[in-house]
């Protein structure tokens, strides 16, 4: 993204999304410290930051990358997530004195006001099987999600596709079984 300029200062770093007419505090687990030398990785999309006296900080940029007008507009824009590889291992643990194997995926958005906002898990057939109410901030956001569904969201799917077979894991918990989902991310009604 030709408009997006990184600024590492002696109080942290800064990034503008319009060619240095406005510039945005760069702080997420970044602490405030002198910044001396910043790096793009262009396959990978990950910003290097070299700061004196905390070391490296690295993070991906992909979706800061993707920052347009149109974003700045919308209420909510919701990027890509990475597909899951389904394990029947999930919630469960190797032995007893280790803890129950979760899975985690992170649902980024970008947010152009601050607030209570609603994540909702939808089925193919567009039921709820699981909703989660966040803290939004403006801007960037990253939620992590472990793929559990509600009892409800279990027995909608089941009566979806009765052929399913979705047990709760060792933990006690049901998981997404492999398939298709949808991610909504709304405005908390009161």
């Amino acid at each position: 993204n030709e408009n997006m300029l990184y600024l590492g200062t002696d109080n942290g770093a800064y990034v503008s999304f319009d060619n240095g007419i406005s510039w945005e505090v760069f702080s997420e687990g970044l602490p405030n410290v002198a910044v001396h030398d910043i790096v793009i990785q262009p396959k990978a999309k990950d910003l290097l930051i070299g700061t004196h006296g905390r070391s490296i900080y690295k993070t991906n940029i992909a979706n800061l990358q993707a920052m347009n007008l149109e974003m700045k507009t919308n209420a909510i824009t919701l990027f890509d997530m990475d597909a899951m590889r389904h394990s029947s291992r999930w919630g469960s643990s190797r032995s007893q004195y280790t803890e129950a194997n979760e899975p985690e995926t992170s649902i980024a958005f970008f947010s152009n006001a601050s607030g209570k906002k609603t994540i909702k898990i939808l089925s193919e057939k567009g039921n709820e099987l699981n909703n989660m109410n966040v803290s939004a901030d403006k801007g960037f956001n990253y939620v992590s999600y472990n793929l559990e569904i509600t009892d409800k969201g279990r027995k909608a799917l089941l009566k979806e596709n009765p052929d399913l077979k979705i047990n709760a894991a060792s933990n006690g918990k049901y998981y997404l079984p492999k398939g298709v989902y949808t991610v909504q991310v709304g405005d908390t009604k009161t």
